[in-house]
């Protein structure tokens, strides 16, 4: 004999007993009266696969993108201090024939007007890193648009200023990403 309840989730058969659907863990509802079953449903979002990995990429890729956006934003806001360090530093280095670092540089044509533009591709390089990282976290979180998910994390780690370790660590959670595809609902 049937008992005349059923989740009002998934649609499973419940005992009399019941308090959470043993089927998908739904609450059980509280009501006298019957809950007709539920037909048969086709959920937008696919069941998980590798044990939820988008989450533990979508948090990777909030991490990266809050350092990169917060270390674009200070090479910007400190630019003109960065610009002295570097020429400070450079003038105490030997580069040989009696001269410093930054007078030979200098009597090679790069001056302060290159430094400084170096330092600004630099923190621009930051902050769009950082900006892809945190749209395709925003995406990976939500399971949606997986290849435009793939390819901000990509331009990340492409653009990403810091270096070869950045690049590795971007096109490994964008190997992740891409091998999670059955996670995203588009």
């Amino acid at each position: 004999m049937t008992s005349g309840r059923y989740c009002t989730e998934c649609g499973n058969e419940l005992s009399p007993s019941d308090r959470f659907c043993p089927a998908c863990g739904a609450t059980v509802r509280e009501c006298g009266e019957p809950v007709a079953p539920v037909a048969e449903t086709t959920y937008a979002r696919p069941v998980a696969v590798n044990g939820g990995m988008t989450h533990k990429i979508a948090m990777l890729g909030l991490l990266w993108g809050i350092i990169a956006v917060f270390s674009g934003a200070f090479v910007l806001l400190d630019l003109g201090s960065m610009v002295d360090t570097f020429i400070e530093t450079a003038q105490s280095m030997d580069a040989g024939n009696g001269q410093n670092l930054w007078e030979y540089l200098l009597s090679n044509g790069f001056g302060r007007g290159d430094v400084q533009n170096i330092y600004t591709i630099l923190g621009v390089g930051f902050l769009v890193s950082g900006a892809c990282a945190l749209a395709s976290a925003h995406l990976t979180h939500r399971r949606q648009n997986h290849s435009v998910a793939l390819m901000l994390m990509l331009i990340s780690a492409l653009t990403s200023a810091m270096g070869m370790l950045s690049l590795i660590v971007g096109l490994v959670v964008s190997y992740y990403l891409y091998k999670s595809k059955d996670e995203f609902e588009s």
